[in-house]
This record gives C-alpha cells, structure tokens and sequence, in this order.
C-alpha cells in the first residue's frame, strides 16, 4: 500500500512538471493552491472554537492548559502543520511579487489566516521550521535586514499569547512527546547500525516489525510507528546510500533555487518564497515522519514538481520576467 502512494506521489510530481510548462500557468496554479490553503486554515480555525484535547497528542500533565490542537482536513495536528509549512512563505514571496493590490491583499489575507492556523496546531517542530524558513527568505532577498527581523521578533514576544509562549517553552520541559521521540530516535539509530546498508525495506510497518522482532523497542511503551523523523526513517527503510542520495538531491535542489534566484528581483521573491517553504519542510521532517501519511507524502511530492517547475521556467539566462510565457 506504502508502495502505491508512493508511486501516486511521483507521477503527480511528472504531471506537474509536464503540464505546468509555463509561467502563466505556474501562477495560475499557485492561485488555486493559495485558496486551497485557506480553506483549510479557515476549517481548522473554525475546528478550534469546539474543539476537546487529545490524549494522544496532547501530554494531560504538562500541556494542561491546551484546550486542543486544530488538524483541519488532515486529522492530525503535526501533519496539518506539515502542510502550512509547505505554502505560508510562499504568500509573503507572492505578495512582493504581485503588483496588482487585489492580489496583494489575497495573498496578504492566506497568509495571515494560515498563520494563525499554525500557531494553532500548537506544533512546536513546525514554529521553529517556520521561524527558521523566515529567516533563510530574510536572508535570500535582503541579507543586511536579518538581524532586523530577529529583533523585530523578539520585540513581538510580550504580545504573543501567553498559551503560546508555554507550549513553546515546553520544548525544554522533556514532556512525554520529547522523551518518546529521544527513544524513537536511539531506536532507529540502533537499527541502523545494524542495517547499514539495505534496512528494512520500503514501508513503516517492515521497519516498525523487525524493530519488535530484534526487540529494540520496550514492549511497555506506547507502538512504535516510524521514527518521527524523515532522515532516520529513510536510512531505516532503504540504507544509509539512499539517504545520501536524498540530502544530495536537496542540497541540489536548494543550491539551484539560490542561483536562480540571482536573476532578477521578482525572481528572487519566488525563488526565495519556494527555498524557504523547502527548509522548513526539512526543518520540521527533523520532528517528524510526514510521508507516514499518504495524503502529505503525495503533498510532498506535488511541491517537488512545483520546485522542478520553477528551475525549468527560470533557469534559461534571458528568462528574467515573472509572466512571460516559456
């Protein structure tokens, strides 16, 4: 099954590629995935006014205070929070980019409302990708105003909501989901210590069942699903070379959306709103497994077609306009 959504997720990834071959059609789609964006932050917002916590992502003991965490469509908060990940930067690059106010506003108002929307997934792994893709996207259009923003942001703490700044702080506190994760993690490097090369095989449940069968997980402990992180569980399933592979393949990826980016100036917005959307996402996969759900694994995918997308429309030199067609 693993296998099938995987395969579903890289022929989108063609599609895109083959189908959105010019820039007219690129911003088009852009539009389209913008308002899909906001329809679920508003459904997740909407989520929060009648929402309950839930024992199994909220820690009763230490994070009492949280009434709940919003999922939207997505019926887990750290995935939904996977997916705000993916396009809010991309509004703070579309509203530089956009000269028409209309549109400004649009963007403007996705990304306001999809920010509270991530604040309200109470998802720290995924504030801190987020903070983090702020600052690469600072540091990719106006390097010089970085240390403004941090500064800005740290002016804006005393007015950040007080539940917040705890679920925050939480991050410090060694709750019940850290320490899991710690374990998750020593698991899985165990594992692929003794599996360097091969691993287990394409899918979470094979890791999940040699993991049992070799007993390095304690039985008394809640199941071991994956590794709760991206890098690990790939080099869990397929082997440390194909993880290489992988950082390589992004290292490339983010190396080409930088000198693309040099083009022009509204180029830059784009390039820049796309490579920060593609840090963060690698931020918050440091917390998380997000291909373990097959609805962000195919999400995946489809933003890697976008980043294709964007090298094959920008990369030409004399290609320096935003709409011209290819």
């Amino acid at each position: 099954k693993y296998l099938v959504y995987l395969m579903s997720g890289i022929i989108l990834l063609i599609m895109v590629i083959n189908v959105v071959n010019n820039k007219e059609r690129f911003f088009k789609l852009i539009y389209i995935i913008s308002f899909g964006v906001f329809i679920c932050s508003m459904y997740g917002i909407f989520q929060y006014i009648d929402i309950t916590p839930n024992p199994l992502e909220i820690d009763m003991n230490s994070s009492s205070y949280l009434s709940g965490r919003i999922s939207s469509f997505f019926g887990n908060a750290n995935m939904f929070s996977v997916l705000l990940i993916l396009f809010l930067p991309i509004q703070i690059s579309m509203c530089l980019t956009e000269d028409n106010i209309r549109k400004k506003i649009f963007f403007g108002c996705v990304f306001v409302v999809a920010f509270i929307a991530l604040l309200l997934t109470f998802s720290r792994g995924a504030w801190i990708a987020f903070i983090i893709s702020m600052i690469v996207m600072v540091l990719m259009i106006k390097p010089k105003y970085v240390f403004v923003f941090i500064l800005l942001f740290v002016v804006l703490i005393p007015c950040i909501p007080n539940v917040v700044k705890f679920r925050f702080l939480s991050i410090f506190s060694m709750d019940t989901s850290i320490s899991l994760r710690i374990l998750l993690y020593s698991t899985s490097i165990n594992f692929i210590s003794l599996n360097p090369l091969y691993g287990s095989g394409f899918g979470a449940i094979n890791f999940q069942a040699m993991v049992y069968n070799l007993e390095l997980f304690p039985i008394n402990r809640p199941t071991f699903l994956h590794a709760h992180n991206l890098f690990l569980q790939i080099a869990s399933e397929s082997g440390l070379l194909t993880l290489l592979f992988f950082i390589l393949f992004c290292v490339f990826m983010l190396i080409r959306l930088y000198k693309i980016g040099k083009s022009s100036k509204k180029v830059r917005f784009v390039c820049s709103g796309f490579l920060s959307c593609f840090v963060g996402l690698l931020v918050v996969s440091m917390f998380d497994y997000p291909w373990y759900f097959p609805r962000i694994l195919i999400i995946n995918w489809f933003f890697i077609g976008l980043l294709y997308v964007i090298i094959n429309l920008y990369s030409d030199k004399g290609s320096v306009g935003v709409y011209e067609k290819k």
